[in-house]
This record gives C-alpha cells, structure tokens and sequence, in this order.
C-alpha cells in the first residue's frame, strides 16, 4: 500500500477511494503509472473492475473466450465472459464494443446486476424513472424504461445522485473516478 500510486491522482476528488482500490488491488492503472481519472470509463474495462470484485476472469485461449461477440481483443474475453455468464453485462449481438464508453444508465444496470442480490433492481415500478430521486429531486430525464428500475435501486442505495436538479443525464458517459467510486460503495453495502 502506498508506494505505487497512480501519478495523476493527487489533489482529484477521487484520490482516497482511488487509493482505496490500488490498496486492494482492485485497480492497476496504466503502464506509465497513470489511473486516467477523469477519462471516460470504456466497457471493457468497466468489466475487468466488476469481475475483480466479483468472480474470477476465466482461462481461454482465444479472443472470444467462449462469448458471441468477434471485437474483443485477447486480454478482454477472460473477464467479458463471466460478466456475460453472469448477466453484467451483455452485447450487441455478435459484438461487445469494449472501447464503447459507458454511460450512466449502462453503468447503473452493471453494478446492480454485479452486486446482486445485495442490491436488486426495484420493484413495481409504475413510471419510466420508476421513483428515482423521490421524494426531493424526482429524475424527469430518465427516458428509457430498462434503465429506472436501475437507477431507482443505485439512488435509494445512496450510490448514485443527480447531475443537477431533476437530471440524472443517463446517456452521460461516466467516467473511470465515478465508476470506481460506484463500484466501491457498492462492494462496501451492508
């Protein structure tokens, strides 16, 4: 712990939960030393962090590791499979688009479905945002009816807010410091 952080961490609002994740070694970074906080987080390696935590990445011997998707280059498949067995993460049909950045919605559904059942999408919900954000901030840019049971679940959880009042921007790319810090209060629930 603390002799190989990342070099461009100091003084970023992520630093301690960043730290936090190369303590553990939940997060290796880049080859110069680098964790690229404020980059957008790409799908398959948004997959490498929640497998970490998860699963193990399973043992293969070609790009695809047993998946359906044709786009995945050779260190992908061993984690992209168990996120795809295990319903994480899913393609487009026969691609994965692993460098495709991940947006809010898609990182909502990831982390509830990686952390299930300590976290589950919610119930009964009667509205495309399905009540997230209730009672204070109520989320009116939540279009897409998959993604409100997911982002009902990460908002009553505490994990996720809004970008500003009444928006959540779910189309939004997430970056690699808002991912990991997701991702560790999600591990950390109770």
């Amino acid at each position: 712990p603390g002799i190989f952080y990342p070099i461009d961490i100091a003084g970023h609002w992520a630093e301690s939960i960043i730290k936090q994740a190369v303590d553990a070694c939940y997060l290796t970074g880049y080859p110069d030393n680098t964790i690229r906080p404020d980059r957008p987080i790409l799908r398959a390696e948004a997959v490498k962090l929640l497998i970490t935590l998860v699963a193990k990445p399973i043992s293969c011997y070609d790009n695809d590791c047993g998946t359906p998707f044709i786009d995945l280059d050779t260190w992908m498949g061993p984690w992209v499979r168990p996120a795809y067995d295990r319903y994480i993460s899913r393609g487009f049909g026969k691609y994965f688009l692993p460098n495709r950045p991940v947006t809010r919605a898609d990182s909502a559904a990831m982390i509830v479905r990686a952390f299930y059942p300590k976290l589950q999408p919610h119930k009964g919900c009667y509205s495309t945002n399905c009540g997230a954000g209730h009672p204070d901030n109520l989320f009116v840019d939540i279009r897409d009816t998959w993604s409100g049971q997911y982002f009902r679940a990460l908002w009553d959880s505490g994990i996720m807010k809004g970008t500003r009042p009444f928006m959540i921007d779910p189309e939004k790319p997430v970056t690699r410091a808002e991912f990991i810090k997701m991702v560790i209060m999600a591990k950390d629930l109770k």
